[in-house]
């Protein structure tokens, strides 16, 4: 793995969304502004290869396998970004083109999570 890919992993947090203990995973998967560089982190069990696609640009970037789970990273210049896709090869050499739920913003509040929490949220 790239050096500097491998600084920027939080491997504590990669291993517990691999193993479905993670309650934030949108900490980490998704793509997160770095300094001057976009980290894009993807779980995709089952895959042998992940590839970014950047639709707007007609651009494709190889993600390197973090984790033989199917942990899938890539590093690049930030630019901004209006979308991305992931082109998914799985073991059975299938491809499938994938939207990533992270990178959209979430629907649910701060507010709404903690008055479901307390159970006193009546319009959810």
């Amino acid at each position: 793995m790239e050096d500097k890919l491998y600084h920027f992993m939080n491997w504590p947090v990669i291993e517990s969304i691999i193993y479905a203990e993670e309650n934030q995973p949108q900490k980490i998967l998704g793509v997160h502004k770095i300094g001057m560089n976009m980290v894009f982190q993807t779980f995709q069990p089952g895959a042998e290869k992940v590839a970014l696609l950047l639709p707007e640009e007609n651009k494709m970037f190889p993600m390197e396998m973090a984790d033989e789970a199917g942990f899938f990273a890539a590093y690049l210049p930030y630019k901004p970004l209006t979308g991305y896709q992931f082109e998914v090869t799985f073991s059975d050499h299938t491809k499938a083109v994938l939207d990533d739920p992270y990178r959209f913003t979430p629907a649910i509040t701060k507010e709404d999570i903690t008055k479901f929490h307390a159970g006193i949220h009546e319009t959810l």
